[in-house]
């Protein structure tokens, strides 16, 4: 007897062993199937299929965007017709590519910033650049750009209270929502002064100028370790 119930205890052990075995793996097995499915779904839909779906609405809007943007503002546009330098009036800002939307959909998505799919936070795939004289002309600007578009988000760089380390190029952001065909796209208008980009130019070639002997040192680096 104890042979034969020992027999079937060790059965039920061994059993009960392999059931609990089959059944916790089968459980993980399961779940790592799905959530791995689910977790290739949103990667591929969220930034590959969305990526280029954004950029072929882009490229869709793009010229009429800037067509009703320049007659919305045709009367302050007028004023910087003849402008021969460049610094002034309306400047066309090209499509964002769908290898640049993909690397802001990652930003977003390691920050957590906002809800899936992340391409929709995305609001600059079409823009543009608009230059005045003076400040007052680009607070008219933003007054008329609100008459007729609705504004999506506004960043005023030239609010007293914006961080300084963020103010090295005064310009106000203003992110207007675009229909047309039946299809809407959210586009941005970038408002500042002449001053303001004559003063970006010269911090810029400030920076190239200060990284010049840093670049330099790095060749005279690497040419000596090629030379040994």
């Amino acid at each position: 007897q104890r042979r034969v119930h020992g027999k079937q205890w060790y059965q039920r052990r061994v059993h009960g062993k392999q059931w609990y075995q089959r059944r916790v793996h089968g459980k993980q097995w399961y779940q790592r199937r799905v959530h791995g499915k689910q977790w290739y779904q949103r990667r591929v839909h969220g930034k590959t299929i969305c990526a280029h779906h954004l950029r072929a609405i882009s490229q869709l809007l793009d010229r009429e965007f800037h067509l009703y943007v320049q007659e919305v503002l045709s009367d302050l546009l007028a004023r910087y017709r003849g402008d021969e330098v460049g610094l002034l009036g309306y400047r066309r800002g090209p499509v964002k590519t769908v290898e640049r939307i993909q690397l802001k959909i990652d930003e977003y998505e390691a920050e957590q910033d906002g809800e899936y799919p992340y391409a929709s936070r995305v609001i600059d795939p079409i823009r543009a650049a608009i230059s005045f004289e003076t400040p007052e002309e680009v607070l008219e600007c933003f007054e008329q750009v609100m008459e007729r578009f609705k504004i999506c988000r506004v960043k005023n760089k030239y609010h007293p209270d914006w961080p300084e380390d963020e103010c090295n190029f005064r310009n106000m952001m203003v992110n207007v929502l675009f229909e047309k065909r039946g299809v809407s796209i959210i586009g941005e208008l970038q408002l500042t002064t002449k001053d303001s980009i004559q003063l970006r130019r010269v911090q810029h070639k400030l920076y190239k100028h200060g990284r010049a002997p840093e670049q330099k040192t790095k060749t005279h680096h690497l040419a000596n370790e090629r030379g040994r």
